[in-house]
């Protein structure tokens, strides 16, 4: 529907993380599922891509659509293994067998995998790292939920 504006961004994102505790947050939605799907996806590190979204308006880059993606894909047990890494869990994580057993006892809307392309945005100077570094980078420095402290305060 934008495709016939002139003057306008559209800036795409998939799968959001950050290095706090949300519900929205992709680090936050893994530790919390009891079973995991391997798939392998772009990842959009969220404070990169607020960065990059006020550089297009500042520097006046040229409208249209930006993949504001971290460089590369990941595969979800990658991810898990650095969460248990950097210490957030010591949880042993289950994996569904496939995407169709997933389908069947998890999904409830269909999904899709993929990488996006973010060399535009690249050879535009945005800033995106690479997807293994931002997730490491948000990992060292996971902060917690409020609840989350609270209840290991009490305990």
């Amino acid at each position: 529907m934008l495709r016939s504006y002139t003057g306008c961004y559209i800036w795409r994102l998939r799968i959001p993380f950050e290095n706090r505790d949300n519900p929205k947050n992709y680090i936050s939605k893994l530790l919390n599922y009891s079973r995991l799907l391997e798939a392998h996806n772009s990842l959009t590190f969220v404070d990169e891509f607020v960065q990059a979204c006020i550089h297009c308006w500042q520097w006046h880059l040229p409208f249209g659509t930006y993949n504001l993606t971290n460089t590369g894909g990941v595969l979800t047990s990658d991810v898990v293994r650095w969460i248990k890494e950097y210490g957030l869990t010591n949880k042993e994580f289950q994996f569904f067998a496939d995407e169709r057993e997933f389908m069947r006892e998890a999904a409830v809307a269909p999904r899709s995998n993929c990488i996006l392309n973010n060399r535009k945005a690249l050879l535009a100077g945005l800033k995106l790292s690479p997807v293994d570094e931002a997730i490491q980078r948000c990992l060292a420095t996971w902060t917690q939920s409020s609840a989350d402290r609270h209840q290991l305060q009490v305990a």
